[in-house]
This record gives C-alpha cells, structure tokens and sequence, in this order.
C-alpha cells in the first residue's frame, strides 16, 4: 500500500498523539500512585505519633490542646509531612525538567497541527 506524503504525515502525527496519550495516562497513574502512598505514609506516621504522645486535657478545646507540651510529636509529625511533600514537589519539577517538556507547548504544538 502506497502513501502519499499528506497520508504519511497524518499517520505520524496520529501515532505521535497516541504516544503522548499514553505516557500522559502513565504519568497521571504514578502520580495517583504516590499522593495514595503519600496518604496511607501519613496515616502510619500519625499512627505511630499517636501512640507516643498520650492525649491529655479535654479534646473539646483543640487550640488549647495543642498549647501542651506534648503536643510537639505533633508539630514534628507536620513538619516531617510538609518536607516529604516539598521533596516529591521537586523531584516533579526536576523529572519534568530533564525530559524537556512542557504541558503548554505539547497543547499549542497539538492546535497548531489541527
């Protein structure tokens, strides 16, 4: 079967946007896959946290609560979470960076071939 060379380029072009198609669907994948890895981690550490530091006073006055000095498991707890999440944020960024692809110029090369 012969192509022409219109043919040949929509063949490409076609397969070309398959291809993005998929990896953008691999991506979404391992990005569910961590923020659910990210949770159920955040889960074991308050877990564990929550073992450590018993709960004293009364739990209808949270502000003060947190006011205790026991309360610094906690305070670690969250600091521990906002640093993990920093650090997944920046390897993104990095991975995103080093594969030299942006989501605006992947969308605009897109319209440009329609």
């Amino acid at each position: 079967m012969k192509y022409d060379a219109e043919s040949s380029l929509r063949e490409v072009l076609r397969r070309g946007r398959r291809l993005k198609e998929k990896r953008r669907q691999r991506m979404q994948a391992f990005l569910s896959a961590a923020a659910v890895f990210t949770v159920v981690l955040l889960g074991v550490v308050l877990h564990l946290f929550g073992k450590l530091v018993p709960v004293k006073g009364e739990t209808s006055v949270y502000g003060a609560f947190l006011l205790q000095q026991e309360a610094g498991g906690y305070v670690l707890v969250g600091v521990i979470c906002f640093a993990a999440a920093a650090l997944l944020t920046l390897a993104m960024v990095r991975h995103r960076e080093k594969s030299g692809k942006n989501g605006e110029s992947d969308i605009k090369a897109e319209e440009r071939e329609s």
